[in-house]
């Protein structure tokens, strides 16, 4: 007791947070309870990143002790940006940071090496939004010695997104094989307007004919492998 007291009134969260593990693991309910008390005056979901961690850490500590994980995650889930929010912080953040063009360049860049000895080629992004990052990518495989393969990129996006392209998936297309066009690529788009964790094989139009490229920018996150889904997703596109 004393050295939790100590370390309340020095403000150390990380320590309480330690002790209350503690408490938790020895089954002292009511050193676990003043402990949570004490940590939930210390703890903030919009404070410093330390108390943002803290009070994560704090409710997995209830979780566990209430057995309530699952809807703990759902209620601490993170709010989904809108269309709008969603294209604002892209912007910026592709603006301000030179790690998030070198993400794309990179990606870009192996796709290109992967496939250049290919024909046929299809790209699969689970998060197309104005496909701005494959501009580079049919501008490299337009000037490719021996000609440019046929190009074939199925865009997936969440439908609420068409508010931060100011249309639908259509667009994106539209604009993709316009730009296609100019640089004597041969082009098909196909859209899908769904989230990534809804995306089943049937819906992706995979061939075999064609060399297979898949995109998750910053969304393989979101996807669910084979402990939490009967689709193998991963190992049922044939890829090559």
């Amino acid at each position: 007791m004393h050295r939790s007291m100590e370390m309340i009134s020095k403000g150390d969260l990380i320590g309480t947070l330690y002790e209350c593990a503690k408490a938790v693991d020895n089954h002292d309910v009511a050193m676990t309870d003043w402990l949570i008390s004490q940590l939930q005056q210390m703890v903030s979901v919009s404070g410093e990143p330390v108390q943002r961690l803290g009070a994560y850490m704090l409710e997995g500590l209830i979780a566990w002790l209430a057995s309530s994980g699952s809807s703990i995650y759902k209620a601490l889930r993170c709010r989904d940006p809108t269309g709008p929010e969603l294209l604002t912080y892209l912007h910026i953040l592709y603006e301000a940071c030179p790690y998030f063009k070198f993400g794309y360049e990179s990606a870009n860049g192996a796709i290109a090496e992967a496939v250049k000895n290919e024909r046929f080629v299809h790209i699969i992004d689970f998060q197309i939004s104005q496909g701005g990052q494959w501009v580079s990518l049919i501008r490299a495989l337009g000037a490719r010695p021996g000609g440019p393969p046929r190009v074939r990129i199925t865009g997936i996006d969440d439908p609420r997104s068409s508010f931060a392209r100011q249309g639908g998936l259509e667009l994106v297309g539209e604009r993709l094989g316009k730009l296609a066009e100019m640089y004597g690529v041969p082009f098909e788009f196909r859209g899908a307007a769904l989230c990534c964790t809804e995306v089943e094989i049937e819906k992706l139009g995979v061939r075999n004919s064609e060399a297979l490229a898949v995109n998750f920018p910053l969304v393989l996150h979101h996807m669910p492998d084979e402990s939490v889904t009967n689709q193998p997703l991963v190992t049922s596109c044939a890829w090559r």
